[in-house]
Order: structure tokens, then sequence, then C-alpha cells
């Protein structure tokens, strides 16, 4: 699952501190965020063509039906409407965890793009330099979005 790095940033910079710790500061979640990139990068090189699939976030809450389909497709699983219904898998305690209390909930895009707003310009100025070239490199943004800053 890939997420914009920059919304990544902005859940985890409002997380409780007490769940998340570290992770919660800013460059800590940049880090992590292009960290994980690498390793998606070396799974890709050394696993064979087809055998992995990249879920970006972004395509999974804007058209869940499509998305599930796909990864179901996939991993030889067949689909079913209910898999989008929220509460139809054992969550152990994860719904009780304020930073997760949307996971009962029906998928949404509503925290698309969110870090424009959530982050403040003093975050903004500490991450995004870590995260432009990843962001690029991924598709969240352009050369020319770089330039233009």
């Amino acid at each position: 699952m890939l997420r914009d790095g920059r919304d990544v940033v902005s859940s985890f910079a409002r997380a409780n501190k007490q769940n998340f710790g570290i992770q919660s500061d800013p460059v800590v979640a940049a880090n992590n965020w292009t960290n994980s990139i690498r390793v998606w990068e070396d799974l890709k090189s050394s696993i064979p063509d087809g055998d992995l699939m990249l879920i970006r976030y972004e395509n999974l809450v804007e058209d869940p039906a499509t998305t599930i389909q796909s990864l179901c497709a996939h991993i030889g699983a067949s689909y079913s409407p209910k898999m989008l219904e929220p509460g139809q898998s054992d969550l152990m305690d994860v719904a009780g965890l304020k930073d997760h209390r949307n996971i009962e909930k029906p998928v949404t895009a509503a925290s698309v793009g969110s870090w424009q707003d959530r982050l403040t310009d003093e975050e903004k100025e500490r991450v995004l330099p870590i995260l432009e070239q990843d962001l690029v490199r991924m598709g969240y943004l352009s050369r020319q979005a770089i330039r233009s800053t």
C-alpha cells in the first residue's frame, strides 16, 4: 500500500504521541516513508514481475470496489461487495484506538491531500525536502512543481 508521503507525515504528526512516540515527529515520519520506498524498490528488483502489486491508498479510497476487485484478481480470491462493508473482519482492539477510530466506518477519500491544511508551514519546510525526490519517483509530484516552489 502506497500513500502520498505528505499525507503519511500529516497523519503521524497528528497521531497520539503516547501510542506512536518518536514516529509522531514529522521528520522521523518523512524519513520512514522514504525508507519504505527503498524497501519497495528492493522488493521489486528481487521478486518476479507480477508477484507484487502496488495499491495506492488514494485509488483505494476513491474507488474501493475496483481496487479490491483488482487485488482479489491478483491473489486469486473471489470478490464480494461485502468486503467493502465496515465491520466485516476481526480487527481485535484496533478500532478502540483513537488514531484508528475510522476503521469501522465506510471508506472515504476525505484525508487525501489533507497535508496541505494539517501540516504547519514550519513542518512543510522541514519535511518536503526529505520527501520530494521520492514523491516525484512515485508520481505524486512533478519535477516542475519542485522548481516552482
